[in-house]
């Protein structure tokens, strides 16, 4: 078969003598830009010739006998050929990509820096993407089958950077879209494989930004539904301080870090700026948003701007410039690691923020526990001397973060279980010269078993029913920690966590992370924090550099309820696999942890109303009070209560708590609040059950007094 072209203005046909000596050997053709892509055999040879005509260029590339082709596309990097088993760059001729195993291509789509691929075995079908630069092909779904029959064409369609494709596993066929902004792939919809019939034309279709296909109801059968892909328009630009005060943006105006940037239609989402100023949002489409950048203690003059999202305009660039209020000098130093195990080589990060309104240059120290060994640092320190060291920094920005990742080696075994304090601080001068200080204390317990992939928070203060109490103005900081266990790099690292609507989401502020990210919350509390390009490495490559984190803060609303328990929980996506979901943890909400202010909280003093009566003071015999909170009240009542255990379940309560003595005597009892209020009495034998469903949460104390005077006092606490 040989090549022959049509004069449109003779309307001629005759061939076309510079491929007079290349037949099409058949296995696809397709014309993109102006130039045709087919399959030849010249001299026995197979080869992929690109031909333009009018200018006689060739591109030849040699291909095996049962290759075939499947289409060209265009890229960041270019013009590349898919072929059923290979995939070809055109502008620097070579192979990115070979299958092997009787696998085979069957489509392709470009996504900017990545290359979305439909790839089957014959057998099954799966669906990925290749990522240029790195060529890395990374699975998105495998295992599948076809809809139809064998025909694996036509299972997925594209639209800018998603692909929406589908495929059956198992009993149902299931609709999926893929985001190659987001990095995120959805489950749109799943129905039963046999709801369908059997169709020869293509599933899915693409209309006005939509895609359309079939589907199925109970109520109606089989139906046109319509699909359009969430978060399709980008808005993006830099937040800049106006640091020379001429309102007008120019090269001496520096960017704003870690400031809060918001769209609101109805609801709100925000995102955050990098350590570059930089910020991005996705929106919805064909809906009206404001843009506003929120402006704290160093800056004033608030912008926003309004738009309407539209069809051809899926990207926006805005900068913002804001002026600058010179205020206080305030550096904040932070020491985070993966999980403190025995005997290994851990990473640490020391991070100093500025949260000052002031550039400031200064020192970053790190005291080590003294079994604790410096292996490395990413930079190396300005000074060292008998295990403190320290590291300097200039011209840190309002809002940007200087970091220093190092490597210490653990204490052995014998320290398990034992906390490994380490003491952070930073030091610098304000506008006065006078010297600015803070600190951060570290104390991670060392494990000789770990999870690696964890999430912790503060204040953490342990104590007997595992509430970690929290006062109401102290803010809960959260660490989440990854680690890619698995057996190869993970080029995106994606961490969900819904926070509780017990939390203000307004005070919610991202401190440090081990890599570069991105940063999103909700309205509904739905934070997506995406680690882009992070090029984990597998922990059988290089432990150390398998960790990574992200630590935030955010403060409780002022309405929450006293001994009301906020609980947090993540999930870590490592590129597309399925989540890997952290431990719990709680802090219980009080208004006030200290009443009296005598140095102990109020789980630690049976009497928070009295600074008299503590576990620090000396009890006095037989007066009726128990000053020290040792239960007992003094020597008289220590011998009245000795041969008496006193056991109190559940504690915390809910509702009933139950009461019970070792031995059968009478008792009585009685149960007062922290502000001295009688509120149950009685008598008991031995044991009882007392009811707390109708009283408020909170902590009471239990007086319990037998026939000769003696007095013992517990801790209860309602929740």
């Amino acid at each position: 078969m040989y090549w022959h072209q049509y004069d449109v203005r003779q309307r001629e046909v005759h061939p076309v003598r510079a491929l007079r000596n290349s037949p099409y050997r058949g296995g696809g053709a397709t014309v993109d830009d102006g130039t045709l892509y087919f399959l030849t055999t010249r001299e026995s040879e197979n080869e992929l010739i690109g031909y333009t005509p009018g200018r006689e260029q060739f591109f030849d590339f040699p291909v095996e006998e049962d290759e075939g082709l499947v289409a060209v596309i265009s890229t960041e990097l270019g013009k590349l050929v898919l072929t059923t088993s290979r995939l070809i760059s055109i502008d620097r001729p070579r192979v990115l990509l070979t299958l092997e195993g009787g696998r085979k291509i069957e489509r392709g789509y470009t996504l900017d820096d990545e290359v979305f691929l439909e790839i089957s075995d014959g057998a099954t079908l799966g669906f990925y993407v290749f990522h240029l630069g790195t060529d890395r092909l990374i699975p998105l779904a495998t295992g599948l089958n076809a809809v139809r029959g064998g025909d694996k064409v036509g299972n997925s369609r594209s639209i800018g950077g998603t692909v929406f494709f589908t495929a059956v596993q198992g009993e149902r066929q299931v609709f999926y879209s893929y985001s190659r902004e987001l990095q995120r792939m959805y489950e749109v919809e799943s129905i039963s494989k046999y709801w369908l019939p059997y169709q020869e034309k293509p599933l899915i279709a693409t209309y006005q930004g939509e895609f359309i296909y079939q589907s199925h109801s109970r109520r109606y059968g089989t139906e046109i539904h319509r699909f359009r892909p969430p978060y399709t328009h980008r808005v993006s630009g830099t937040v800049y301080s106006d640091v020379n005060g001429n309102g007008q943006l120019d090269s001496n105006d520096r960017p704003v870090a870690n400031e809060r940037v918001t769209a609101t239609n109805g609801n709100g989402i925000a995102s955050f700026t990098d350590n570059l100023g930089n910020y991005t949002l996705y929106l919805e489409a064909s809906k009206s948003y404001e843009i506003t950048v929120a402006t704290p203690d160093c800056h004033t003059s608030p912008s926003s701007f309004s738009f309407t999202t539209t069809k051809g305009q899926d990207s926006i660039v805005r900068n913002f410039l804001l002026s600058p209020n010179y205020g206080d000098t305030h550096l904040t130093p932070r020491l985070e690691s993966a999980t403190a195990r025995c005997g290994f080589t851990v990473p640490f990060w020391l991070t100093v923020s500025n949260d000052g309104c002031q550039p400031q240059s200064g020192t970053a120290t790190l005291e080590l526990h003294p079994e604790a060994e410096f292996v490395e640092a990413a930079t190396a320190p300005t000074e060292e001397q008998d295990g403190i060291y320290t590291w300097a920094y200039t011209d840190l920005q309002p809002g940007q973060h200087y970091q220093v990742k190092l490597q210490l080696r653990m204490p052995d075994e014998n320290f398990a279980g034992q906390e490994i304090p380490m003491l952070a601080h930073t030091l610098t001068t304000d506008s006065e010269g006078t010297e600015v200080r803070d600190t951060f204390q570290y104390a991670d317990v060392l494990r000789c078993a770990i999870d690696p992939n964890d999430k912790r928070s503060w204040p953490a203060r342990p104590e007997e029913t595992g509430s970690n109490y929290t006062q109401l103005n102290e803010a809960i900081t959260y660490m989440i920690r990854f680690q890619n266990t698995g057996n190869d790099t993970a080029f995106t690292v994606r961490l969900e966590d819904q926070l509780s609507d017990q939390l203000d989401l307004e005070t919610f502020k991202p401190l440090t992370a081990s890599h570069d990210y991105h940063v999103t919350l909700a309205d509904d509390g739905k934070l997506e924090v995406l680690f882009p390009n992070i090029l984990l490495v597998d922990s059988l490559t290089n432990e150390p550099g398998s960790h990574g984190f992200f630590t935030f803060e955010i403060l409780p609303k002022e309405n929450v309820e006293d001994f009301t328990a906020i609980e947090n929980t993540a999930g870590i996506y490592f590129d597309f696999n399925a989540p890997v979901i952290t431990n719990t943890v709680t802090n219980t909400i009080v208004e006030v942890l200290d009443g009296d202010k005598d140095g102990y909280l109020f789980y630690a003093d049976c009497d928070d109303t009295d600074a008299a009566i503590n576990p620090g003071m000396t009890d006095i015999v037989s007066n009726g009070i128990d000053e020290n909170c040792d239960g007992v009240d003094g020597v008289t009542s220590l011998t009245a209560f000795s041969a008496h255990l006193l056991r109190l379940s559940p504690n915390p309560t809910r509702d009933r708590l139950s009461v019970a003595l070792s031995r059968d005597a009478i008792f009585q009892y009685q149960l007062v609040s922290l502000q001295g209020q009688l509120v149950d009495r009685g008598w008991l034998q031995q044991s009882t059950e007392l009811s707390l469903a109708g009283l408020p949460p909170g902590v009471y104390l239990l007086r319990m007094m037998d026939e000769r005077g003696g007095a013992l006092t517990r801790r209860v606490v309602k929740q």
